[in-house]
């Protein structure tokens, strides 16, 4: 998953969307994580 932080001009990878059976489940990518200007996104 994608995510425009604020103040950027371009998209950063966030994470990632996996559908586990009926359900959908998001998982922060380390990278993302890493960021000093990451933000949380649910």
């Amino acid at each position: 998953m994608w995510t425009w932080l604020p103040g950027a001009t371009e998209p950063v990878v966030a994470g990632r969307v996996v559908q586990e059976q009926d359900r959908y489940v998001f998982n922060y990518g380390r990278s993302y994580l890493a960021r000093e200007d990451r933000i949380a996104l649910c």
